[in-house]
């Protein structure tokens, strides 16, 4: 039934914790493609080693690193489901993540696309979208790590396009565009982990208080490749 998409880079150290939070779903039916975007590290080890133990997961290696849209984007075309998700190397679900997405979707069976705010470990505040000297919830974000989206209808409208931020947020208003059927659910099962000081939401809040620079940091909260 789902295709997860985990796009990692240089991320062997915590690999494994994201990989099983995905292998021990209470719900069975998916498969898991890693997609590498040019690691320097063990990743291929480490991906090869889960290879080895369960069939369902899957790998994709880019020979250099192209970033995470082209990273989301090249899962997208090889994946073999009917749903695609996704989940950052930084990132955990909680158990019955997937069996609530996939109940949710058999209660809405015309849905396109299912999102949700996540449970955030760190610091729950990031600047605004439009103002960076405000600050708001990342309740008032879209996160790609908890998008459930048909995959025909991803790639009818490009997939996620090529930019260094926010291309989560770029996504869903293309889908919104489309006329895609979206439903947003309040389960809090995907673990998002902002302690890592390598998380793109804090490094483009920095660099925007230095340069007084107006931008996207709330846009798609997307993580250096995760």
């Amino acid at each position: 039934m789902f295709s997860i998409i985990l796009c990692t880079y240089n991320r062997a150290d915590i690999l494994s914790e994201a990989i099983e939070s995905a292998l021990q779903q209470t719900w069975k039916d998916f498969e898991l493609l890693v997609v590498d975007d040019g690691s320097e590290d063990s990743t291929r080890r480490v991906v090869g080693n889960y290879r080895a133990m369960d069939s369902r997961v899957r790998s994709h290696r880019h020979e250099h690193n192209r970033g995470l849209p082209a990273a989301r984007n090249t899962g997208l075309a090889v994946a073999s489901r009917e749903w695609v998700t996704f989940i950052d190397s930084d990132d955990t679900y909680l158990p019955e993540h997937l069996e609530i997405r996939a109940r949710s979707i058999c209660d809405s069976p015309g849905v396109d696309l299912i999102h949700s705010p996540a449970k955030v470990s760190g610091e729950d505040w990031v600047a605004d979208r439009e103002d960076p000297s405000r600050r708001i919830s990342l309740d008032q974000c879209r996160l790609g790590g908890t998008f459930f989206i048909r995959r025909e209808k991803a790639l009818e409208i490009g997939g996620f396009p090529a930019v260094e931020y926010g291309d989560d947020t770029l996504f869903y208003e293309r889908a919104e565009s489309a006329g895609f059927r979206i439903r947003l659910l309040e389960a809090r099962t995907y673990v998002y982990n902002r302690s890592r000081e390598d998380a793109i939401t804090r490094r483009m809040a920095e660099r925007q208080r230095n340069a007084g620079l107006k931008g996207a940091v709330c846009g798609g909260l997307s993580k250096p490749l995760s």
